[in-house]
């Protein structure tokens, strides 16, 4: 037997069967929103068991656009705890759909929440729905619960294929500076440095002055302190343990 649910945002949904069954989720794209199946025990509505946990997002134009993941700690939460996070390709691209999520979440003693922001990319062009995955591994001063990852939906804003945002003459310095701030600094950017960062593309009245201001933009963002604080020392790190002049 199949049966097609649909889940209204904030509705906690009661599913009972006969015999075997299966149920496929589904749920608007308007919003961001992370989804639990869970089993509950129907006399105190106790959480047993997550039997599976999706999130969904959709792309929007002229904006960061973000999904947040909550790691909940539970159980004995007195000492320090660390988690690793990373990102998989399902049917969407690291290189072209969301920013590569990886790292370690610290927990202090009594801590029982922290966040991952995954980071999606508007690419502009007409498609399905597609997926990653964000996986929690190697637990230290913890074990891992059940689910241990989570499925990332990324819904297309375009119905076909749009103009490339970082070519002329469609180039979109919205579009160009938002990347940048999410590539080197991993964060969305402020307002006042996002209206700057625009400026110096678009008081150009040439092809030639822009597409200098273009290279001096992403110059600027790889010299910056923020970055050569975080991501370059990172590349220098992996650099010099694996003896290689580059890469």
């Amino acid at each position: 037997m199949y049966q097609d649910i649909a889940i209204p945002s904030g509705v906690l949904l009661s599913l009972s069967w006969r015999d075997r069954a299966q149920w496929n989720f589904c749920c608007g794209p308007t919003k961001a929103r992370t989804y639990n199946v869970q089993l509950r025990d129907p006399s105190t509505n106790a959480v047993l068991s997550t039997l599976y946990s999706f999130s969904t997002d959709i792309e929007t134009l002229n904006a960061t656009t973000r999904v947040d993941l909550v790691v909940t700690r539970t159980g004995t939460t007195t000492a320090e705890a660390t988690v690793d996070y990373v990102s998989s390709d399902g049917t969407a691209s690291e290189r072209s759909d969301y920013l590569e999520a990886l790292g370690t979440l610290h927990f202090a003693a009594n801590e029982t929440s922290k966040t991952i922001t995954a980071f999606i990319v508007d690419d502009r062009l007409g498609e399905g729905a597609e997926t990653f995955n964000i996986t929690l591994g190697n637990p230290v001063g913890c074990t891992l619960g059940s689910p241990a990852a989570v499925v990332v939906t990324i819904n297309s804003n375009e119905a076909v294929n749009g103009l490339n945002p970082v070519q002329e003459p469609s180039f979109n310095t919205d579009f160009f500076v938002r990347q940048h701030y999410i590539d080197f600094s991993n964060r969305e950017a402020d307002a006042s440095g996002l209206a700057f960062w625009k400026n110096q593309i678009d008081e150009c009245t040439t092809p030639e002055c822009r597409e200098i201001r273009k290279i001096n933009v992403s110059a600027a963002f790889f010299l910056s302190i923020e970055f050569q604080q975080t991501g370059y020392l990172v590349y220098k790190a992996n650099q010099a343990s694996l003896t290689r002049t580059s890469f």
